[in-house]
């Protein structure tokens, strides 16, 4: 073998030795490898003989013999139109469309295999041995409420090994041939590590309002810096240029590789999770180090994971950092990527790290201090949540309360722990360990509100208390990312002298609640950015107390004064006008924060209580009295702001670039259709549309006249929501992101297809999350439940 290490050499031992010839290796998958020689474990087996065989190679060569003598009975069960001499195997998944794999095979015949993921993807590989087919829409499977999945995170991966291993570990033999190929030829590659140091187009653009055109939304979010080698989508357009991302300048920070020994760091927490029994097969498994750096840079370069607002990139060192964040970092990235296979390695990764973090907890009280240990924790719970399984979701949202639990004995969400910095008499010798101490304390600072638009998106997912109060979140708003970004001590000092900070003032959400708008004019001052996110996270639970008092006095209203619900009311509302005007036109999260704040004030006008007893009620007289309250509830005003609302979320969403909408957009997303359904399916009445509030008729001009709730505003869109005068429509879009015309609200069979499209058409052809696919059912299920009620 090419790798084994000639003993002789003290120097050039391998770490890794065969306890049964002595025979030592560089790296353990070799030693695993070989190991098999001696133990006679096969883990790859032929689906048409069940033989197995010890290496990938072998089988690919044992199928081929199998070609040549079953060439007509795989012409005869050929389903999907494949070369000659195919032989597909059909496994009873009745619930899902198949995804046929097809590998190649010296120019005569092809091998398939099923994955048993019901999405369309192309992962075309250039590069590797193995392309696979587009397979058909998954809105032909069960359609299940998001709260009422039963399935087990990897009950749908069936193998001959399931159990063995690890949850995530239950890969069929295409998954062991894509991780070998893998590791040889990494399937994406990244340009350049970027510095995330503002430009100056980046700077804001005097503007009075928030909406603009789409081709200015989309150029609000950065695009990523990795580029994947899969050939899919090369019949379209290009949804994303080539060039820089305007909130990234060129400069790029040098990147420290990945080594070996921090890669079996990382691997003793697989093991660490992983049976006796199993050892040598998660060895085998176990990703390369030139995929695992890959995975690590491509997390830090998403623009969906914005891990640079919290994750200090210039002194990023994966070397020097803990294995449980670098685990954690590489499970997110494996589930931004398009691949089923590495999706399958993210989940478990982040299973294995969320069973190692509290041992490390319940080991001392100091642990609970550790930045690196608090920030894999929270990019653990991260995934779990946004993962679209059931397990990991309950999981992540049990684990995030011991993490406020540290955060808060650790004193980090008070004033106090962020003491003022001076670096004007600050000496060359030590300003490199004085960096290093801002840094951390910045990091710290930083995580804190990342936990809070964590919570906060829990929070308007799952319709959930946060639990996190606005009222004890009293420390100082993030330093402006000029200085964050500095690449070096040197230009973090030169930034800060030269910007004029203030130091002696210090800036909190207090702040900015007393005066949204004047804050802006200190943009120099603070990271701006981060200040909006906090600032909806506390719209959101004063809103969200709101919401949950007016459906406790539903039921009894009056015994209850309106009063105070009115004025509570009016202040939550002129809270969001004052954020909307005081925000320019800057890089990155605007989309992000328009759509929060859009959602935000969706709910406020949302009978959500009566919508979810409508739609999973069994009851009767239950579902009757909901359905009553919503007609009512259609006729009003609320109403008409709240698809008002939504029709700007579908607009942001259509406007968002390739594979951003998942995760709390999706939900946002979802729940700005729930809004379009209910209200089209009640407007829809002949009564309903022929008369006014007062009972007064409405002439055939006004009616007709047609009202984007996804364009600007203007005084048209006034009367409507005023009056209700004219006809509601939304832009409708093809599966490829093309404008196909306008639907009106009313018809909301047609409303619920095109919300589906925007879903699809951010995905186009490739992968999309199980989030997504979940939010696609729900609205199909919505859609018929609607139009049984209604016969």
């Amino acid at each position: 073998m090419a790798n084994r290490v000639d003993t002789s050499a003290a120097g050039e031992l391998g770490r890794y030795q065969c306890s049964h010839c002595t025979r030592r290796y560089k790296r353990s998958d070799h030693l695993a490898r070989h190991a098999r020689s001696h133990t006679q474990f096969k883990p790859y087996k032929c689906h048409i003989c069940s033989k197995m065989f010890m290496r990938v190679d072998i089988l690919n060569r044992h199928i081929i013999g199998h070609q040549g003598q079953k060439v007509g009975r795989d012409n005869s069960n050929s389903l999907q139109g494949n070369d000659e001499g195919a032989h597909t195997r059909q496994k009873d998944y009745p619930d899902r469309p198949a995804v046929t794999v097809q590998t190649p095979v010296s120019g005569a015949g092809t091998s398939t295999e099923h994955l048993e993921w019901g999405q369309p993807f192309r992962d075309g590989l250039s590069k590797l041995p193995v392309t696979v087919d587009e397979a058909n829409s998954n809105l032909d499977g069960p359609i299940v409420m998001f709260h009422d999945l039963e399935m087990e995170p990897w009950s749908l991966l069936e193998t001959p090994s399931a159990g063995e291993l690890p949850a995530g570990f239950n890969f069929n033999e295409l998954d062991l041939r894509l991780l070998d190929s893998y590791n040889v030829n990494v399937p994406f590659q990244l340009t350049t590590f970027p510095n995330c140091q503002p430009t100056a187009e980046s700077t804001p653009k005097s503007t009075s309002s928030l909406t603009s055109t789409s081709t200015q939304l989309t150029n609000t979010i950065s695009s990523p810096r990795s580029y994947w080698n899969f050939c899919h989508n090369t019949n379209l357009a290009p949804i994303e240029s080539g060039s820089e991302p305007q909130g990234l300048v060129n400069d790029a920070v040098p990147w420290k590789k990945l080594l070996p020994a921090s890669r079996d760091k990382i691997l003793t927490i697989i093991l660490g999770n992983s049976r006796l029994t199993s050892l040598f097969k998660t060895l085998s498994l176990f990703p390369s180090v030139e995929l695992l750096d890959g995975l690590l840079r491509h997390y830090l370069t998403s623009p969906v994971s914005h891990a640079y607002t919290f994750l200090h990139l210039a002194t990023f060192d994966p070397n020097a950092k803990s294995p449980e964040l670098l685990a954690s970092m590489i499970s997110s990235a494996s589930l931004l990527t398009p691949d089923p296979t590495l999706q399958k390695l993210g989940f478990t990764i982040q299973e294995c790290v969320l069973g190692t973090l509290p041992r490390h907890f319940q080991a001392g009280n100091s642990a609970i201090r550790d930045l690196e240990l608090a920030q894999a924790f929270l990019i653990t719970v991260e995934v779990g949540l946004w993962s679209g399984q059931i397990k990991q979701t309950e999981a992540a949202e049990s684990f995030l309360q011991p993490l406020l639990t540290m955060i808060r004995r650790t004193g980090k969400f008070n004033h106090s722990s962020y003491p003022k910095v001076r670096i004007d008499n600050v000496e060359d010798g030590r300003l490199e360990s004085f960096w290093q101490e801002w840094v951390e304390l910045e990091s710290f600072k930083r995580l804190v509100f990342r936990v809070l638009k964590h919570d906060t998106n829990t929070s308007t997912a799952l319709q959930t208390n946060p639990l996190i109060s606005y009222a004890e979140v009293s420390l100082p708003l993030p330093q402006p990312t000029s200085l964050w970004c500095a690449p070096t001590a040197e230009q973090w000092k030169a930034t800060f002298l030269n910007q004029g900070i203030d130091i002696d003032r210090t800036l909190t959400l207090h702040d900015y609640f007393n005066d949204p708008q004047q804050l802006y004019t200190l943009e120099k001052a603070l990271d701006i950015d981060i200040a909006r996110d906090a600032f909806l996270s506390c719209c959101w639970r004063l809103s969200w107390e709101y919401i949950q008092l007016r459906s406790f006095q539903a039921y009894h209203p009056q015994q209850w004064s309106s009063t105070v619900m009115s004025l509570r009311y009016e202040e939550l509302i002129q809270l969001m006008r004052h954020f909307h005007s005081g925000v320019s036109l800057v890089v990155n999260p605007l989309l992000d924060a328009e759509m929060k704040m859009h959602y935000i004030q969706l709910h406020l006008h949302l009978p959500c209580h009566d919508i979810q007893l409508f739609s999973t009620s069994k009851k009767s007289d239950q579902l009757e009295a909901a359905f009553l309250r919503l007609g009512r509830w259609s006729r009003e005003a609320p109403a008409r702001k709240s698809i008002l609302h939504a029709g700007q979320i579908i607009r942001i969403a259509a406007s968002s670039l390739h594979a951003t909408i998942r995760g709390p957009a999706a939900f946002m997303l979802y729940h700005a259709g729930l809004a379009l359904l209910i209200y089209g399916r009640f407007s829809a009445s002949k009564n309903r549309m022929s008369i006014r509030e007062d009972g007064s008729p409405i002439n055939g001009f006004e009616q007709r006249q047609v009202v984007r709730v996804d364009g600007v505003d203007s005084a048209i869109t006034q009367q409507f929501v005023e009056f209700g005068l004219g006809t509601p429509t939304i832009q409708d879009f093809s599966d490829l992101g093309h404008t196909w015309g306008e639907v009106p609200v009313s018809n909301y069979q047609d409303i619920s297809s095109a919300i589906i499209r925007v879903f699809r058409g951010n995905y186009k052809d490739s992968f999309r999350p199980p989030i997504v696919n979940q939010m696609i059912q729900l609205i199909v299920e919505l859609q018929e439940l609607l139009k049984a009620y209604s016969e």
